[in-house]
């Protein structure tokens, strides 16, 4: 009888079901979510006990071990751990809501598709009812009417609104696939059907208009630039083995696409202020420096906003909340192995979409996969959507709809496409590459490899110290240097083993500035310049090193790149002063006036 319950499909669209509820009750409840997760885990307690497997299997199954593993570490190596549970339980959750969905028979994939469909009705809801229309208006008056007078009904509301930026991404991959009951001839939709779905259709068309996003509407002409790719290529001109390349052909074009994203896309959209142009292309610059930083276990889950706060720009408060690149945010947060698996599940994704185009059984369900997956790509250049609060339970969504609308997927054996030999071999070919390459630089390279380990080590003592309570304990004084004498140690312990090594001369350089010992600051501080002069942290420190020192000539040429530190310096005057330094205070003052009469000079 439990046997019969498992392979029932209205089983395995419960499965969706409980997933989704989880996620949805975790973010109402957050304090809970870890019994949420055993709760989406029960149809495969039930599968276990059944004495089948818990889930479909695929060849990408050790991949998302390892991708689990990292998050938890994530998760221990975090310096907030209020905001770092939640984030954790999102990834767990984007895993479990990957296995539902490839699992699903082909009788559910309407039920499945409305699903989603629905959901993203529930994000424009949402958008439009926490959406302050007189604070941010926009060019459709008659909505900036209606909006206005909707705020006024909705007063008693106390919910967080979305970021605009994320509202069409979510909105896009979760929709697109209602298409494919709308396209089939075989389907035949009722009038209230039909109504319902057009009804829901203009209201996100709408949403797209009032986000008012460059970078959704690049993106999407980007991934319906593939359907042109393969008009062209089965072209009578073209020779007829040209149709075996395109697979290629569509990451070769996508490749020309993050080009023009960053160079005249919407990444290089500029809104210049003290910190910089403020363009994506300027942030994804910056933040690979974390990568160097924390390439063994990354930083943390939810790091990045402290992380780019304290060590870039060197102020006391939030400003972005993560690299706008969703790529460099998995790299960072969990490492360089997070970071590579995430983007072979990504480019795997798309191969094996395009190859199935290739395909007679092709369908217009696979074009709507390639296309999801083509879009999630390029929108996740310059939007991270999807792994940020709530929206990284659908980190996996658009790969698993692939895989479950592929033809292979209808058959018990062979498993789903990304399951066969040919895959396996692939993986297993890559595998062993990387593994060569990584022994090889490792045996070569050793005392450097030790070097990087200890200086992630130290810089992740450094950040669980100094950014504990990060923005609202303020700065970090003097009374935590006790607590960063292990941060110290791993740190002179990985120059030990390299001088050079960027990340830890720049780590100890602050700890020394911490401690007020400036001229020990200033000595790393030049190292880690030298090594990266474009770091603007680093450039910044050491600066205002110079200016504790009394050297102003050399600390307004890093501080003239700085224009803040003009406005900083004024608060360091009565800062220094309340700490009992008035000649650091009168050393501020002094800078105050150089950098005045430097500007007034013609």
């Amino acid at each position: 009888m439990l046997r019969q319950l498992v392979n029932d499909q209205r089983f395995a669209f419960a499965d969706v079901i409980l997933v989704i509820a989880s996620g949805v009750v975790g973010i109402v409840k957050p304090e809970l979510v870890f019994w949420f997760i055993l709760t989406a885990l029960l149809p495969w307690i039930l599968r276990l006990l059944a004495g089948k497997s818990p889930f479909r299997r695929t060849a990408y199954d050790w991949l998302f071990c390892l991708f689990i593993l990292t998050a938890l570490g994530g998760y221990f190596v975090a310096y907030d751990r209020v905001v770092v549970t939640q984030k954790l339980f999102y990834i767990l959750i984007s895993v479990l809501l990957f296995y539902a969905l490839i699992g699903q028979p082909e009788n559910n994939y309407s039920q499945v598709i409305f699903l989603f469909w629905g959901i993203g009705i529930v994000v424009c809801l949402y958008y439009f009812l926490t959406y302050n229309f007189v604070q941010n208006s926009n060019r459709f008056e008659f909505l900036n009417q209606t909006g206005a007078r909707l705020m006024g009904l909705r007063s008693y509301l106390n919910w967080s609104p979305i970021p605009s930026g994320y509202i069409p991404g979510l909105v896009v991959i979760t929709t697109c696939f209602m298409f494919i009951p709308l396209a089939d001839p075989g389907k035949s939709l009722g009038l209230i059907q039909k109504s319902i779905i057009y009804f829901g259709d203009g209201l996100l068309f709408l949403t797209l208009c009032v986000v008012k996003s460059r970078s959704i509407w690049m993106a999407l002409f980007s991934a319906m630039g593939i359907w042109f790719l393969w008009k062209i290529v089965n072209l009578k001109q073209f020779p007829k083995n040209t149709v075996k390349w395109f697979p290629w052909i569509v990451f070769l074009y996508l490749f020309t696409v993050i080009i023009l994203v960053y160079t005249v896309g919407p990444a290089s959209s500029a809104n210049p202020n003290d910190f910089g142009t403020n363009s994506r292309l300027e942030v994804f610059v910056r933040s690979i420096s974390f990568v160097g930083d924390f390439p063994v276990t990354g930083a943390g889950l939810a790091s990045f906003p402290g992380l780019y706060s304290n060590y870039i720009l060197a102020i006391p408060y939030f400003y972005f909340p993560n690299s706008y690149n969703i790529f460099l945010d998995v790299a960072i947060e969990q490492g360089l192995i997070a970071g590579m698996i995430f983007l072979i599940l990504q480019g795997f994704g798309i191969y094996y979409a395009s190859r199935t185009i290739q395909r007679k059984e092709a369908r217009f369900n696979n074009w709507l996969a390639l296309f999801a997956l083509m879009f999630a790509v390029v929108h996740g250049l310059t939007q991270d959507y999807l792994y940020n609060a709530a929206g990284t339970m659908l980190l996996f969504f658009p790969l698993a709809m692939s895989i479950m609308l592929s033809p292979d997927s209808r058959l018990e054996t062979p498993e789903p496409a990304f399951a066969s030999s040919f895959t396996r071999r692939n993986i297993q070919i890559i595998s062993v590459l990387i593994a060569t390459v990584v022994t090889g630089t490792l045996i070569f390279n050793f005392n450097r490899f030790l070097s990087v380990w200890y200086s992630n080590l130290g810089s992740l003592q450094l950040a669980k110290v100094e950014l504990r309570g990060f923005p609202e304990a303020g700065w970090p004084g003097i009374a935590i240097i006790p607590k960063l004498s292990g941060a110290k140690a791993s740190l002179e312990t990985s120059l030990r083993l390299d001088h050079d090594n960027l990340t830890a001369n720049h780590h100890l350089g602050l700890i020394f500035m911490l401690n007020r010992d400036f001229e020990a600051a200033s000595h790393y501080l030049v190292i880690a310049h030298a090594k990266a002069p474009e770091h603007r942290g680093i450039t910044k420190s050491l600066g205002y090193c110079y200016v504790w020192l009394g050297e102003l000539d050399k600390a307004q040429l890093f501080l003239a790149d700085i224009p803040e530190s003009k406005d900083e310096l004024d608060a360091y005057t009565w800062w220094w002063k309340n700490q009992g330094r008035t000649d650091l205070s009168e050393m501020a003052y002094t800078m105050i006036d150089k950098m005045n009469s430097a500007q007034v000079q013609p």
